[in-house]
């Protein structure tokens, strides 16, 4: 082939090209189970219903080892290297010594119906209900204002925030949602939370897509796409009383949809497929 294209969180990135070829990667992160996340990501596992103990725990960091070393010089290979977001970019350049050209990637962006109700007085987490999604800062900082949360998408962390939430009137759970009522409830919301620290965030450039103004924890790629005071605000510690601040603070904005909308814009597919034309172009390429 004149062109490979490989798509990676973790070795994808490493195959094995012909000499000629030209090998361009979009490496969302490197493989966090042996850098960011390690020895972390080795405390949590379990062997049967064992924890690793001292003997497991040396062979499989010798394994590692040798598993790091691998990734470190297979990405030496790559002849472009591709991230989607700066915060991903910076990650691969500590841990690769690589400098990536950042494309963000193609977001979907929603349309507003035709015939829009007036925006409702609830904030919206829609998200995988996952531990690691911070749902619960939304749900305790909801519960204690008294501020009108819709939680909507399945999970296995659906239980606990049932539990977290349970007393509170104000939170209410819709579970998995069509393609039709997930821009309903985005574009009819006041606010969108996102509680989390993410590669990139693809959600949240859905609700300003709908000139949704969004709410979330500063870091990661939400740090490049929202625009504090413009398009949404950001809260700095993952605490329910940073969010409820920032709340506040969302509360007495005057936010202009046209400007939230405009914002999102940047982050759709045919800016994708034109960015990622001209970086193959420039790779050599003929497109």
């Amino acid at each position: 082939y004149d062109l490979v294209i490989s798509n990676s969180t973790a070795w994808v990135k490493n195959v094995t090209v012909a000499r000629g070829t030209k090998h361009v990667c979009y490496c969302h992160s490197p493989a966090r189970m042996i850098w960011d996340s390690w020895p972390a990501y080795l405390d949590s596992q379990r062997l049967g219903p064992f924890r690793v103990g001292p003997v497991s725990r040396f062979m499989i960091t010798a394994i590692v080892s040798r598993l790091r070393l691998w990734d470190y010089y297979a990405t030496k290979n790559i002849d472009v290297i591709l991230a989607n977001s700066r915060y991903i970019a910076s990650r691969i350049q500590k841990t690769y010594g690589r400098q990536a050209e950042v494309l963000y990637p193609p977001v979907q962006l929603l349309h507003k119906p035709e015939q829009e109700d007036e925006r409702g007085d609830y904030y919206l987490v829609l998200s995988v209900l996952s531990r690691y999604k911070n749902i619960e800062l939304a749900i305790e900082a909801c519960k204690t204002s008294g501020r009108e949360l819709v939680i909507a998408g399945e999970g296995p962390d659906r239980e606990r925030l049932e539990a977290l939430a349970q007393g509170s009137k104000s939170i209410s759970f819709v579970g998995y949602v069509s393609a039709e009522r997930r821009t309903q409830l985005m574009s009819q919301s006041k606010g969108f939370l996102f509680p989390s620290i993410e590669d990139f965030g693809m959600t949240p450039v859905e609700a300003m897509s709908v000139g949704t103004p969004v709410i979330a924890l500063r870091g990661g790629g939400l740090a490049e796409t929202v625009i504090d005071g413009k398009t949404g605000v950001f809260f700095e510690s993952a605490s329910a009383d940073s969010l409820n601040e920032a709340l506040t603070r969302f509360e007495s904005v005057s936010w202009q949809s046209t400007v939230i909308i405009r914002q999102a814009e940047q982050f759709g597919p045919s800016v994708f497929e034109e960015h990622l034309s001209q970086i193959i172009h420039a790779a050599g390429v003929p497109i």
